[in-house]
C-alpha cells in the first residue's frame, strides 16, 4: 500500500542523509606537530571548493586560503610560523565548520 512504500522511502533517504553527514568534511592533517609543511586534506561530501584559515591563540589569521579544491591533499608552508599552537579551521561549500589543533614545532 500507499504507507509503506512511503515509509520505506523515507527511511532510505535517511540513511542517504546520515552517510552524508558521516562523509561531509573530515579533514586530516599530517604530520602534526608540523615542522615547516602542512599537508591538509579535506573530505567534504562534495568535491567543491572550500576555504580554510590557521589562527594563532590570540584568534589572529596567520595563514589564509579561499577557494581551495578538495580533491587532493594541500600544502601549507607555516615555516614562517613561530612554534606553539595553532588553530585550523576549514569551511567547506555547504558552509561546514572544522577545526583543528595544530602544533608548530
Amino acid at each position: 500500500g500507499m504507507t509503506s512504500d512511503h515509509n520505506a522511502r523515507k527511511s532510505e533517504e535517511e540513511k542517504q542523509a546520515d552517510q552524508a553527514a558521516v562523509s561531509e568534511s573530515q579533514i586530516n592533517v599530517y604530520p602534526n606537530p608540523i615542522a615547516s609543511v602542512m599537508q591538509v586534506e579535506i573530505h567534504s561530501a562534495t568535491d567543491q571548493m572550500a576555504s580554510m584559515v590557521v589562527l594563532d591563540m590570540n584568534g589572529s589569521i596567520v595563514y589564509e586560503a579561499t577557494q581551495v579544491k578538495t580533491d587532493k591533499p594541500i600544502s601549507v608552508d607555516l615555516s614562517v610560523l613561530e612554534p606553539g599552537l595553532y588553530l585550523l579551521q576549514t569551511i567547506d561549500a555547504e558552509g561546514n565548520k572544522q577545526t583543528r589543533r595544530i602544533l608548530k614545532q
